[in-house]
C-alpha cells in the first residue's frame, strides 16, 4: 500500500510529540520521585495506551522511554529493558485495541501492566538480593501503580482522545 508524503510526516510528527512528552511527563514523575524504583507512578505511561488510536504511538513511546531511563538509578539496563517492556506493551495495546466495552478498548489497558509489573520487578530483582520475595513485591507494587495510571486514569484518557478525535483516522491505522 502507498502511504502519502502528507501521511508519513503526520506519522512522523504525531510520534515524535508522542516521545516528546513521554519524555516531559516521566521528568515530572522522576522530580516528585515517582519514576524509578520499586513503586512507580510514571504519569508518562498513560500514553501507553495511545496505540489505540495511532501506530505511531509505539515508535514514539520507544523513543520517549530510551531517553527517560537514561537517567534511571538502575542504568543502562532500564534503557535496554525498560524500553523492551515499554516496545512489547506498545505492539499488544495495538493488537487489543478492537475489543471494547461500551466503545472503549479496556483490554488494552493490561499489556502496560503486566510487562512493566513483570520485567521491570525483573531488573530490580537483578540488581538487588535476588530474592523471590523482592520480586514479587516488586511485581505487585509496580504493577499497582501501573494500573492506577492505565486503568484509573487511562480510561477516561482514551475516552477524552476519542471524543476529541486527537488522531485522524484513516485506512492504513
Amino acid at each position: 500500500m502507498k502511504v502519502s508524503k502528507r501521511d508519513a510526516v503526520r506519522y512522523i510528527a504525531d510520534g515524535a510529540v508522542i516521545a516528546a512528552l513521554y519524555v516531559a511527563l516521566t521528568e515530572v514523575a522522576e522530580i516528585m520521585g515517582l519514576a524509578f524504583g520499586p513503586v512507580q507512578f510514571r504519569f508518562s505511561e498513560v500514553l501507553t495506551l495511545l496505540p489505540v488510536f495511532t501506530p505511531a504511538a509505539i515508535p514514539g513511546l520507544v523513543i520517549g522511554c530510551a531517553i527517560s531511563n537514561i537517567t534511571s538509578t538502575v542504568g543502562i539496563i532500564d534503557v535496554v529493558f525498560g524500553t523492551l517492556a515499554t516496545l512489547l506493551a506498545a505492539i499488544c495495546t495495538r493488537a487489543l485495541r478492537n475489543i471494547c466495552l461500551k466503545g472503549i478498548p479496556v483490554l488494552s489497558t493490561l499489556p502496560p501492566v503486566v510487562f512493566n509489573g513483570i520485567i521491570i520487578a525483573l531488573e530490580i530483582w537483578f540488581m538487588g538480593d535476588r530474592s523471590p520475595a523482592l520480586f514479587w513485591g516488586s511485581c505487585w507494587t509496580i504493577a499497582l501503580g501501573e494500573a492506577v495510571i492505565c486503568i484509573v486514569l487511562g480510561i477516561p484518557f482514551m475516552a477524552a482522545v476519542k471524543k476529541y478525535k486527537i488522531f485522524r483516522q484513516n485506512k492504513s491505522t
